[in-house]
């Protein structure tokens, strides 16, 4: 079943508590449907401190069986080594999240290694789901770096072509979307697009920060995902490479010269 990623980029207090609940409400109104939420202390990590408020709301999104994943910008392969783990350690230490999502991923050659030890580095202190984020197409040597690589950052609905070019290199499960300044939910463009991914966001809001609302039609979008039973997509298959040098064999057809 194709799940519902939401990067909560609000603030628990007593007016921004309303969304973590809607959201719990919602995974308790359909429990079969995947939900995990990033949420995010400073835009760039866990902060300075432990903050009481974050404490409480990522145990009750948890306690509702929603995963939860601590932000970590990455500056695209450029902000990782010892301060990214100072990030980990922070998010696992003071939250006890159940991963880390690496936004800003790298998605060029050579890049592959830093996200595969930092993932392996959170799933050794406790956690157990790893997201990365290029908000593009990546490459082959991204793939198994990370449980889930967001392949889509946009405004509006991707195009099947855009989803398609990545399931050449892994399964759907491999990869998630994200799209914002969608005013209403399309049903037909969500069934359409959700074989090809394991998780999808989407959201009304808009930049500057399109994360720090959550959509009026949150529940109607799990809903969807809920009632309809959406078919696995075939993976297709590479086109072999030509075969070089003389063909050998013997031929038993007909030829009709015309």
């Amino acid at each position: 079943m194709t799940g519902v990623f939401v990067p909560l980029y609000i603030y628990p207090d007593a007016k921004g508590s309303a969304d973590y609940q809607t959201i719990i409400n919602t995974k308790k109104a359909h429990p079969l449907v995947p939900i995990i939420c990033t949420v995010d202390v400073t835009s760039s990590g866990a902060g300075t401190a432990s903050d009481p408020n974050y404490v409480t709301w990522i145990k009750n999104l948890q306690l509702a069986g929603i995963t939860v994943l601590g932000y970590v910008a990455t500056g695209y392969g450029r902000r990782v080594g010892a301060v990214a783990q100072t990030e980990i350690d922070n998010w696992w230490n003071w939250y006890k999240v159940d991963g880390i999502f690496f936004d800003e991923m790298n998605n060029l050659g050579g890049g592959s290694g830093v996200y595969l030890t930092l993932s392996q580095y959170a799933k050794a202190k406790g956690m157990t789901v790893t997201f990365g984020n290029p908000g593009t197409s990546t490459l082959l040597e991204y793939i198994g770096t990370v449980d889930n690589i967001c392949i889509y950052e946009t405004s509006g609905m991707p195009a099947i072509a855009d989803l398609i070019a990545n399931t050449i290199l892994g399964a759907p499960k491999n990869f998630s979307y994200i799209v914002f300044g969608v005013s209403t939910l399309d049903p037909t463009a969500v069934l359409a697009t959700a074989p090809y991914v394991s998780f999808l966001s989407i959201t009304n809001d808009s930049l500057s920060n399109p994360y720090d609302t959550i959509p009026p039609y949150l529940p109607d979008l799990v809903t969807l995902l809920d009632n309809v039973v959406i078919p696995p997509i075939p993976i297709p298959t590479p086109i072999p490479k030509p075969t070089t040098g003389k063909m050998k064999g013997t031929f038993t057809g007909t030829i009709t010269l015309n």
